[in-house]
Formats: C-alpha cells, sequence, structure tokens
C-alpha cells in the first residue's frame, strides 16, 4: 500500500485491497469510500472489460457497487460454510431498483412487474448470481471461460435433478441460462 501512496499519489487500485483485506473488511471499506473514489472504481470496473463487450443486464451505477460487493460475500459465504443454498432467501440486497432494465430481460411465467415481486426476487440466488455474472463480464477472458464452464455445469446438473423448483426462493426465470452465460464476441 506504501507504494501506491509514495508513487501513484494515493490511487490504491481496487485489487490491490484483497491482499490486505478480508472480503468483509473490503465491503465495509466501500461503503465508506468518497463518491468520487467509488465512481472511478466502477468506470473501471465496466469501462475495462474485455474485448467480449457482452450486456451486463443490469443498469448499475458507483453507488450501486458496495451493495453488489456485499452481495457476493453472503453468497459466498453461505457456499463456502456449507450453508443451505436450496430454497433459501438470503439477506442480501442489491440495488436494482424497480426501473432497471434487468427486470425486461427476466422472462417467467408466473413473474409480475411489481415492487412485491421485485423484492422478492432480489433476495433469490438467481438474484444474487447475476451480480456475480455482472463482475465477471468485466474480467479476462479466462475467467469468464471459467463462468460460463460453471453456468454449463450447473445446467446439466438441474437436467439431471428432477425435483430441483427454479422458481420460488432460487428465483431462476425461464431464460436463466441464456442470462447467466456471457457470450463471448471475438
Amino acid at each position: 500500500m506504501k507504494h501506491y501512496v509514495s508513487f501513484h499519489s494515493g490511487h490504491i487500485p481496487i485489487w490491490a485491497f484483497f491482499d490486505v483485506l478480508t472480503f468483509g473488511e473490503f465491503n465495509m471499506l466501500s461503503t465508506r469510500l468518497e463518491k468520487t473514489c467509488l465512481g472511478e472504481w466502477f468506470k473501471y470496473i465496466v469501462d475495462n472489460r474485455p474485448m467480449t463487450k457482452s450486456l451486463l443486464y443490469i443498469d448499475a451505477h458507483a453507488k450501486s457497487l458496495p451493495s453488489f460487493f456485499q452481495t457476493v460475500q453472503l453468497l459466498r459465504n453461505a457456499s463456502a460454510h456449507n450453508s443451505r443454498i436450496y430454497g433459501k432467501r438470503f439477506v442480501y440486497n442489491p440495488s436494482i431498483k424497480l426501473e432497471n432494465s434487468y427486470w425486461t430481460f427476466y422472462e417467467r411465467k408466473s413473474f409480475q412487474l411489481s415492487i412485491t415481486e421485485v423484492s422478492k426476487q432480489i433476495h433469490s440466488l438467481f438474484t444474487g448470481l447475476m451480480i456475480m455474472r455482472f463482475f465477471f463480464a468485466c474480467m479476462s477472458e479466462k475467467k469468464i471461460e471459467k463462468w460460463n464452464k460453471f453456468v454449463y455445469k450447473l445446467k446439466c446438473h438441474i437436467s439431471k435433478t428432477k425435483f430441483v423448483n427454479l422458481g420460488g426462493y432460487l428465483g431462476f426465470p425461464d431464460n436463466w441460462f441464456t442470462l447467466l452465460n456471457i457470450e463471448t464476441k471475438n
């Protein structure tokens, strides 16, 4: 960190924090950053996407980042600590409002765009995965490839398991595979 303070006028790249902070500490830091710093991070994340330039699906802005970071942290903690994921209503609350264009891509027969439905959907596994997808879409081609492999394995696992109800608290729309997969354009 001293290097960035001394030689880069205190401009510390977002990735450098992960060497010294836990995910929780990083999230706490992100909520206390000046708006300009958060805005620069957001611009860097979105503008420096690899050549894919695929759809992000979620209209996001700098103020969304702390809630997105927390979503990833809570989903990661649930899976890393063997918590129940199937049928769970997560406590994360990513900043995706009713007006967000994300909901225009979300196709499920029983889904009616309303405050009640959106507030239920926000806490679903699928929304957490879409937030993770948002960040993966901004990563290198190799990371995108790993994400897409995960999504494909998930699809195969779901197709083999007959009792999985993708709706409800899981919140998967009918077009879930298309939304989660990151299309790469060469």
